[in-house]
């Protein structure tokens, strides 16, 4: 059995993704280098988006492409896992003090790297992503 794409399942997963990652569509679009309103149809469900295009979206929200698609039962597709900038800035803030913003801004970039490079530097480093 081939995966699915369902163009409303995948809207409903890069709006959470999206949500979960703390940033901003036009900051999206951006990094992905297509328009703002592109994105918000595509984040709608209204667009459907090429491949190459849903592909840098899923990487830059610490995804793979194939976590937009149905995956038939025990080819279950693993995800980079998210944290919400708000609330690391909240929990390291009492910790980190005035280094915070430079701990987070360190994490964006790492978040912002292809997920390609992720898992070649985690295997490097013997670290599990998943």
């Amino acid at each position: 059995m081939q995966p699915n794409y369902d163009l409303d399942k995948a809207a409903v997963k890069i709006r959470r993704w999206q949500k979960d990652s703390g940033f901003q569509g036009k900051e999206i679009a951006k990094i992905v280098g297509i328009s703002a309103p592109y994105y918000s149809d595509i984040r709608k469900g209204k667009q459907r988006g090429s491949i190459g295009v849903l592909a840098k979206i899923s990487d830059v929200l610490g995804h793979g492409i194939e976590d937009l698609f149905d995956i038939p039962p025990g080819q279950d597709a693993k995800s980079v896992p998210q944290v919400n900038l708000r609330e690391l800035k909240k929990a390291l803030r009492p910790v980190m003090g005035k280094q915070t913003d430079e701990l987070v801004n360190c994490y964006k970039v790492w978040r912002e790297a292809p997920l390609k490079f992720k898992r070649s530097l985690a295997v490097y480093c013997d670290v599990d992503i998943t």
